[in-house]
C-alpha cells in the first residue's frame, strides 16, 4: 500500500524491448518481465509495521474500531502491511504455487494411470 510502490523495478533497457516500443503500443507478457528482489529494507520496515499494528490492535481498545471510524485503523494496522508484503514477495508466492501445482498434477496423473480405464460403452 505505501511501500509496495516505492519497490517496483525500473524499465528494462534491453534492446529487445527498445525493439518492441515502436512496433507495438501493448506491453510485453508478463511472463517475459523479470521480478527484481524487493529490497531488504521494504521488507523490514513492513514487518515493523505489521508488528507493531498488531501490538497497537491488542493493547488499544480504541484502535479496534468503532461506530465512526469503523474497521479502517484496523486494516491499516494489521491487512495492509499484509497485502504489502504479499506485494513484496509475489515472485517467491507464485513460485510455491506453481510447484505445488506441479506436484498436484504429478499425482494426479499417477492415480489416473494406476486405476483400470474404462470402456464408455459398459
Amino acid at each position: 500500500m505505501l511501500v509496495a510502490p516505492l519497490t517496483l523495478p525500473a524499465v528494462s533497457s534491453s534492446p529487445l524491448r527498445h525493439r518492441f516500443i515502436g512496433a507495438r503500443r501493448t506491453p510485453l507478457p508478463a511472463r517475459n518481465v523479470r521480478v527484481a528482489a524487493p529490497p531488504l529494507w521494504a521488507s523490514v520496515v513492513v514487518a515493523v509495521w505489521f508488528v507493531v499494528g498488531i501490538a497497537c490492535v491488542m493493547t488499544v481498545p480504541a484502535a479496534r474500531g468503532s461506530d465512526l471510524l469503523g474497521a479502517t485503523l484496523p486494516f491499516w494496522l494489521v491487512v495492509a502491511p499484509v497485502l504489502d508484503f504479499a506485494w513484496l514477495q509475489r515472485a517467491v508466492i507464485v513460485r510455491v504455487l506453481r510447484r505445488r501445482s506441479q506436484s498436484v498434477q504429478t499425482r494426479l496423473d499417477v492415480a489416473r494411470a494406476r486405476r483400470p480405464r474404462r470402456h464408455w460403452r459398459r
